[in-house]
């Protein structure tokens, strides 16, 4: 399971559940916008889970979580500065967008 969304779709114990049982083979979590209520940081600099599923999640060998960093690198951030670009001189040119987003009508 990859996880790029916010954190609160996941219910984490039924995850550590799947993944102890066998029926998950893995999760790779991108957390979302709450990860102050997930994580807390210890004085020492060191980064704690705060309940008891989480506590379990981390020590897994078959997680890995990026702490919502992993569109931060070089590829995702140049592909988004050049999409940002496109779009904009589709703006100012009067062109349809590319990345447009319509409701069905």
């Amino acid at each position: 399971l990859i996880n790029t969304s916010k954190s609160g779709l996941l219910d984490i114990a039924s995850v550590v559940s799947a993944l102890q049982s066998g029926r998950l083979g893995g999760l790779g979590w991108d957390v979302g916008d709450s990860e102050a209520d997930l994580f807390r940081v210890e004085p020492s600099g060191q980064m704690v889970a705060v309940d008891d599923s989480l506590k379990t999640i981390v020590t897994l060998p078959n997680v890995l979580i990026t702490g919502h960093q992993a569109a931060h690198t070089d590829i995702a951030v140049e592909s988004t500065a050049k999409t940002t670009l496109e779009t904009l001189l589709e703006l100012s040119s009067g062109r349809r967008l590319t990345c447009e987003v319509r409701p069905d009508s």
